[in-house]
């Protein structure tokens, strides 16, 4: 769950030459690039996500060859390099045209129906298939293309106001601003990503006809109820031109349908699903999805818990960097770390948080805090805790209330008393919370008698040994 290099899969076809890839260096979202290139045959479209030097994330999109993207540790790219910009951290590779431009935890632009289409953008052109700019347009825009006479023919594609491109009775199609004496010989709109590559010249007598239906829209409903999703075609001529009307039939459908993607364990449990185990969730819609460990079984505080970090088997290092940290790991099965991005993204809105601690005599030690966050990564992931509601060994600052408002530290991003280097012996300690360091570690080395650094707690002045750890949280608004 920490670095990943992994290949994405489309249902578009790629042509004997390859696909067209968005092709960007060095973009903080992958939503900014605005180039594209050809690959060559034989090559597929790469994301890849290097951590600069100053802790933040950028992007490159492009084209690689086919061998190029797999898991095996000794093709290039692949995610662990170093580079002089800082580390790679993620590549993948998708098959279709213009496919890469989300992935490696980006999301991407927003969904089609938050947005206009994609469209080709340049001015001048002697050949409209020339242009390698592109563009998104806002939601009130469509693409067009023109062709017109200026000392030889020329082209010129963008965005334009959908009442630009509107006459009676029809959405896209022809614009009304269309003058001979202007010498424009071609002018048309359509509303499809990239549809805007060539400029043809209308005809009365062209047989019109539907396009293929688009995809369904997300499922209106919240998390396992029932609700409804809805679907489009547009009614266009050979020359691709949009129109609202004109073919028989209906341009949208629409069907009942069952979301079954919740924010997490808690809506899962209120939704009726009881038994404890791995489910996929969508705290932050549909487009980040990721698995997660589901408690719903709590003898105390009933079900709904989704785990954020879990050790019993001892078969997982914990003495791991910042990277590691961020992106999680271990197995949900097992022993895990979740990742602190995906844990800012549960916790944003505050939750209430368990830390249950099994000693080696088999006691139960159990932490309860409320309104439990941590921030986003341009704070390093700080923690914020709110009322301190244990029954046991937190007394007098013991539990978690002593690390408040201190970011996340490792030894490769230690914390400012250097706790998590072990002080001056620099060996490398597990990531924590730490402030002057802390008065129990569950990420701690198994076995270590050292409260700071090993798995255990200091509770009122007794250092007790831990087995067994687990840390889960829960939305109590749902």
């Amino acid at each position: 769950m920490a670095t990943t290099t992994s290949c994405r899969g489309s249902l578009e076809d790629v042509s004997s030459d390859g696909p067209q890839c968005f092709s960007c260096s060095f973009v903080s979202r992958l939503e900014f690039c605005d180039t594209y290139t050809q690959c060559a045959e034989g090559e597929r479209c790469l994301v890849q996500k290097i951590r600069t030097h100053n802790g933040h994330n950028q992007f490159t999109s492009s084209c690689v060859h086919n061998q190029s993207c797999t898991l095996d540790s000794s093709s290039k790219p692949s995610s662990g390099d170093s580079t002089p910009y800082g580390q790679v951290t993620c590549v993948e590779c998708c098959d279709g045209d213009m496919c890469n431009n989300k992935g490696c935890g980006d999301p991407g632009p927003p969904a089609r129906e938050l947005r206009g289409p994609y469209c080709y953008q340049c001015q001048h052109m002697a050949d409209p298939t020339e242009c390698e700019r592109l563009t998104i347009c806002n939601s009130n825009e469509v693409c067009s293309i023109d062709e017109s006479v200026s000392f030889g023919h020329q082209y010129t594609s963008g965005c334009k106001r959908k009442p630009e491109c509107t006459g009676e009775h029809i959405i896209f199609g022809r614009s009304l601003e269309f003058n001979p004496r202007d010498f424009q010989l071609c002018h048309t709109c359509c509303s499809i990503d990239f549809c805007n590559r060539d400029c043809q010249h209308l005809h009365e007598n062209d047989v019109i006809s539907w396009t293929d239906w688009g995809s369904w829209s997300s499922c209106s409903a919240r998390c396992s109820q029932q609700g409804s999703q809805s679907r489009a075609r547009f009614c266009r001529s050979p020359q691709g031109d949009i129109y609202s009307q004109g073919c028989d039939g209906l341009s949208s459908e629409i069907r009942n349908c069952t979301n079954g993607l919740c924010t997490g364990c808690d809506q899962l449990y209120e939704s009726g699903v009881q038994n404890s185990g791995l489910y996929t969730i969508a705290p932050a819609g549909d487009d980040r999805t990721f698995r997660v460990a589901c408690d719903m079984n709590d003898t105390k505080e009933n079900g709904g818990w989704t785990i954020l970090q879990h050790r019993k088997e001892g078969n997982v290092n914990f003495s791991r960097n910042w990277a590691d940290y961020v992106a999680g790991f271990g197995d949900l099965d097992g022993d895990f770390w979740l990742g602190l991005e995906y844990i800012h993204m549960l916790t944003s809105h505050g939750v209430n948080l368990i830390i249950d601690m099994v000693s080696e005599a088999g006691e139960l030690y159990r932490y309860t805090y409320e309104d439990f966050k941590v921030n986003n990564a341009s704070t390093s992931y700080q923690l914020s805790v709110g009322n301190d509601t244990s029954l046991n060994c937190t007394r007098g600052g013991y539990g978690l209330q002593l690390n408040n408002g201190h970011p996340f530290a490792t030894y490769d991003r230690p914390d400012v008393n250097n706790c998590s280097t072990g002080f001056t012996t620099h060996e490398p300690v597990s990531g924590w919370w730490f402030w002057s360091c802390t008065f129990f570690n569950i990420n701690g080395q198994i076995g270590h008698p050292n409260y700071e650094w090993g798995m255990a707690l200091d509770c009122q002045g007794v250092t007790v040994m831990l087995k067994e750890t687990t840390m889960k949280i829960k939305n109590t608004d749902i």
